[in-house]
């Protein structure tokens, strides 16, 4: 039996002998509230413009042609996705921001939000013009939401010059960050060998990569290195991670903090067609992490129903190790463990009742 005050604070956990009579009975599961570990809620006025099943480059092309579109729409949207979250019983949120749009939002909202401030450019000498415009962005962050953590992440390799990654590896000294990491096969082959689909999309964009010097090592391996000041890592999608870049990340973290592994179940059968190996990421001990990403590559932001597709496409994986994922390895990963993520004394972490296989916000 779980004990509350009013303000839904955790007294305790007793036998439900020992309860007293003020008790509510709630048909099927209670879990705390869930943490979405990464989040798009500002591009939630996409949702069902995009096609599916496009591959990553034509997705991108595409949210990069219908962005500025709607925008009379943005403010309602964003809302409304805020509202799917809390509801469908999610209380904190990793959020990338690219810019300001969401802090209306944010301002009184009811959801514990991280901001990441994603910066991107791939010409080498953009980087100190890219850096001033993602600190501009994060000052506005830091004075109008004080109550929340907000800092600056790189977007993912094949969108981050080294000049620009040794910026950041600077200004994210010991804090957590988020990147996006190996969705499509194509983001390995360009990394390691300088060819395949993504020259299409920096050929569309106009930008000229002549100088890119490939690695000849997978995308993981190439990014990992620039991130060595104690960083806490959120890599995200690793639908295309392999057991060599599991084994290069477990080999080197003396260069980082901690390192979790985010899955976007949905985001990448929309994208892609394709999930992580989720099972061998589990057995090989990786700490995972889950997230809805936005509705530009999702028809939900219902984190419950990330934790269904897991369940059922890798049933060999533990019910309880998957909650986890989305409860207190979460609140680990984000910092915020002394109020969400689990139920001990002390705690505010949200109640959600699970019931006939969905997931609803009781308390919060």
């Amino acid at each position: 039996m779980l004990l509350l005050n009013e303000s839904a604070v955790v007294q305790d956990i007793v036998p439900i002998a020992d309860a007293g009579d003020d008790v509510e009975a709630l048909p099927g599961m209670l879990m705390p509230g869930m943490v979405n570990a990464h989040c798009h809620i500002e591009l939630s006025h996409l949702k069902n413009k995009i096609d599916r099943h496009s591959g990553l480059v034509d997705f991108v092309l595409s949210l990069m042609s219908k962005r500025a579109s709607f925008e009379d729409a943005k403010e309602q949207a964003m809302r409304d996705a805020a509202d799917e979250l809390l509801k469908s019983g999610t209380v904190a949120v990793g959020d990338i921001c690219n810019g300001t749009d969401s802090i209306s939002l944010k301002r009184h909202s009811p959801l514990y939000w991280h901001n990441f401030i994603e910066l991107t450019g791939f010409v080498e000498s953009t980087a100190i013009q890219r850096m001033d415009e993602g600190k501009r962005v994060l000052r506005s962050f830091r004075n109008e939401l004080p109550q929340f953590p907000s800092g600056l992440s790189p977007h993912a390799a094949y969108s981050v010059s080294p000049a620009l990654f040794e910026l950041l590896n600077v200004e994210t000294d010991g804090a957590l960050i988020s990147i996006h990491n190996q969705e499509t096969t194509g983001e390995d082959l360009f990394i390691s060998e300088g060819r395949g689909d993504l020259l299409r999309l920096y050929q569309h964009l106009g930008i000229d990569i002549s100088s890119y010097r490939p690695t000849g090592k997978s995308s993981l391996q190439s990014w990992l290195p620039y991130l060595h000041r104690g960083q806490k890592i959120i890599s995200v999608h690793n639908s295309f991670t392999s057991e060599a870049d599991i084994a290069y990340q477990a080999g080197h973290t003396d260069l980082h903090r901690d390192f979790y592994y985010c899955t976007c179940p949905g985001a990448n059968l929309f994208i892609e067609e394709r999930m992580p190996d989720l099972y061998a990421m589990w057995i090989s001990g990786c700490r995972m992490l889950v997230g809805t990403d936005s509705y530009a590559s999702n028809d939900s932001l219902n984190l419950w129903h990330e934790v269904r597709r897991i369940r059922s496409t890798f049933p060999d994986i533990p019910e309880q190790s998957v909650l986890q994922w989305v409860t207190s390895q979460a609140a680990e990963a984000f910092n915020i463990s002394e109020r969400y993520g689990s139920f001990h004394k002390g705690s505010q972490p949200g109640i959600v009742q699970v019931h006939n296989d969905e997931a609803r916000l009781v308390m919060h």
